[in-house]
């Protein structure tokens, strides 16, 4: 009994995992940041945030690019746009960042319509969910 209930619960993990090309479609949009944890399980919440993040993907080129949210619904760049490209040859989708000041990589650890998680090289994890733009009707 213990066996068959040990298969149905792993049988249930693996089937209602995301791949990986399912995690790259759901990254294009406007992500809100949550909350960062450190590698030692330190932890920081952003309740309220300016800026958003912007990710769109073009094959395996993407960028990223800080913007700050309207109130008329529309978006402000601030000048700040981070292209980076994307790996998908091993088990993880992998996002490798260059800039001229900085080079690391993102681990897309969650996906979904609606959440992100990623893992960066420092062992930060970031947590986002979708922005959903101002609505004052």
């Amino acid at each position: 009994m213990k066996k068959i209930l040990f298969f149905i619960v792993v049988g249930t993990i693996l089937g209602c995992s995301i791949s990986k090309e399912e995690k790259l479609q759901n990254l294009n949009g406007y992500w809100e940041i949550e909350k960062v944890v450190t590698e030692t399980g330190a932890e920081k919440t952003f309740a309220i945030s300016t800026v958003v993040d912007f990710i769109e993907i073009d094959g395996n080129q993407g960028k990223r690019t800080k913007v700050n949210p309207q109130l008329d619904g529309s978006f402000k760049n601030n000048g700040s746009t981070e292209t980076f490209e994307v790996d998908t040859s091993g088990n993880n989708l992998i996002l490798h960042y260059k800039t001229p000041f900085a080079t690391w990589d993102e681990t897309i650890e969650k996906a979904t319509t609606t959440n992100l998680k990623t893992l960066n090289s420092e062992g930060k994890q970031y947590f986002y969910k979708r922005f959903e733009k101002f609505d004052f009707k």
